[in-house]
């Protein structure tokens, strides 16, 4: 979607959505640490719900809309990796369960159709008069979802995709919620700050935590501190292109790090950054070779303030 005029993007965020895409791609590959590559999830969670409660608090999105960013590229990779499956000897799905639908044919597809339903949700409390008790239960949900992140992994089921996925998931969707809803209020701003210390701190001291506090730890400090520094991003260095090819890198990059495990070995920084670039070029040729590919690669750009 084309860039309003009169708006410009926050470069530090658009930069930080490249560093949280290899994040993710690493994590995937294996690279160690690996909780630490896990914060580009985690930043990629708290991204969506942080812009749609934020800047995009006045617009209700509909459904086609939301199903036209999410569930389309779902479909459309569904059948892929499941071929991918198939000719590895593996099963099409999988996670073999009644939810095995939503875990998808990749592990990494379970992403789309569960921030399909988290905006879907959200855009239905789109209200001034709800703005405040949404920004309280964020809050108080992240905090205690990270005070009893140990009981958490009792629960039975959890070992079972993409349940266990949506719950990881959980905290940083509240984080975002709470960080987009502040924005435009210090008082606000201040104490979301404080909760996500306190929630991340708390990660810290449990011997056993749900949400791994490493990864929670960089990729929320990462988005705070990309939150406040655009006024100190160099002049006329855009980023925005090559951010715009990372819904592409995400959606294909497990395909990649099947090709260059075997080139450049299994869990090594090497592959997973052939992969990432990879999959980058990949994305900004087809998407320039083959216009009708675009929704299945490229993510909705939606206008975004420089102070967003």
């Amino acid at each position: 979607m084309g860039q309003a005029q009169g708006t410009v993007r926050n470069q530090s965020i658009e930069a930080l959505r490249i560093v949280a895409a290899f994040g993710v791609v690493a994590f995937h590959g294996k690279v160690s640490p690996v909780e630490a590559y896990y914060g580009g999830l985690v930043v990629f969670l708290a991204l969506s719900p942080m812009f749609e409660m934020g800047v995009n608090f006045a617009r209700k999105r509909s459904a086609a809309e939301l199903a036209t960013t999410f569930l389309v590229p779902f479909a459309f990779w569904f059948p892929i990796y499941g071929l991918v499956n198939l000719a590895k000897g593996k099963p099409v799905l999988i996670a073999n369960d009644g939810l095995g639908l939503f875990a998808g044919t990749s592990i990494h597809l379970w992403f789309l159709p569960f921030m399909f339903a988290v905006l879907f949700v959200l855009n239905r409390f789109k209200y001034p008069s709800l703005r405040v008790p949404l920004f309280v239960a964020a809050n108080v949900a992240m905090l205690a979802l990270a005070l009893t992140s140990p009981l958490w992994k009792d629960q039975p089921g959890l070992a079972q995709a993409p349940v266990g996925q949506w719950l990881h998931a959980s905290a940083a969707v509240c984080a975002g919620i709470a960080i987009g809803l502040s924005r435009g209020s210090v008082r606000m701003t201040v104490v979301t700050v404080v909760s996500i210390a306190l929630a991340v701190a708390s990660l810290w001291f449990q011997a056993d935590p749900l949400f791994s506090p490493l990864a929670y730890s960089v990729g929320l400090s990462a988005l705070l501190v990309a939150l406040f520094v655009p006024v100190h991003w160099p002049a006329n260095f855009n980023v925005a292109p090559l951010s715009a090819c990372m819904m592409g890198v995400y959606l294909m990059h497990p395909l990649a790090l099947t090709v260059f495990n075997v080139v450049l070995g299994k869990g090594t920084f090497a592959t997973s950054l052939a992969a990432f670039v990879a999959c980058s070029i990949a994305t900004f040729v087809l998407r320039e070779a083959a216009p009708w590919l675009r929704p299945v690669l490229l993510a909705q750009r939606r206008p975004v303030s420089a102070a967003s």
